[in-house]
């Protein structure tokens, strides 16, 4: 048992490498490990772990195959937090597929398993997916309830990535509204979160989000706008 669980954990660095067949083969060692053993739970984990990478590789029907092996046995044992986060993961599939009305009810199914657990974290993550499909669908009110859900919950736990991911798709939809003051607002408190993380991938990424909203509205509302939100506050260089 403590060989599997060592393959399984290697093949997980192999994943975030980037060797997908590296991870692949070793996940597949793992898995006949657990199956000699009788290990259902260590199974259904290593299958939901190799449909992940299938659906990195763009093999959303092998990736679903798997997702509905480990679900299978998340179900029979009674195993909520695994079920929960199966049905999630193959929402997305669902959505990358476009069939977004079985997206929804397979999130609708993990959502009221993680409100039953009190999994703050995992419910979040599921409300911000739901709300990208109603923002997708064009349903910005329902969207935004969902996204202010989410965010309230970030808070709640202190989840400050997921607080500024949520509100840069916030500002979004204001944008789309033309509610140009609450984006901006919302998309300077989301930098500000990243920035103070030190985690500036994700603030170059809002950065980015920041010029193109300054290039949408032109130089001279956006200026205009600036000085409503920040008064004298000079704009930094790199929105130049």
């Amino acid at each position: 048992k403590g060989k599997s669980a060592t393959l399984h954990e290697m093949a997980y660095v192999l994943r975030m490498r980037g060797d997908l067949d590296g991870a692949m083969a070793l996940y597949r060692q793992s898995l006949d490990i657990k199956e000699k053993l009788g290990d259902l739970k260590g199974k259904a984990n290593t299958l939901h772990d190799m449909a992940n990478v299938l659906v990195t590789r763009g093999d959303l029907d092998g990736a679903m195959e798997l997702y509905r092996q480990s679900l299978d046995i998340y179900e029979k044992l009674g195993d909520l937090q695994g079920t929960a986060a199966t049905l999630h993961e193959m929402a997305n599939v669902l959505v990358t597929r476009g069939d977004l009305d079985g997206a929804m009810a397979l999130y609708r199914q993990s959502l009221d398993i993680k409100e039953k657990l009190g999994d703050l974290k995992g419910k979040s993550a599921t409300l911000h997916q739901m709300a990208n499909v109603l923002d997708t669908r064009g349903d910005l009110d329902g969207a935004m309830a969902l996204y202010r859900q989410s965010l309230d919950i970030h808070e709640k736990l202190g989840d400050l990535k997921g607080k500024a991911s949520t509100l840069a798709m916030l500002a979004q939809i204001h944008s789309t509204r033309q509610e140009y003051e609450q984006a901006l607002r919302a998309l300077l408190e989301s930098l500000n979160v990243l920035v103070t993380m030190g985690a500036m991938p994700d603030a170059n990424t809002v950065m980015n989000i920041l010029r193109d909203f300054k290039q949408q509205l032109g130089p001279a509302a956006f200026a205009d706008l600036w000085r409503q939100v920040l008064g004298d506050t000079p704009q930094p260089e790199w929105l130049d």
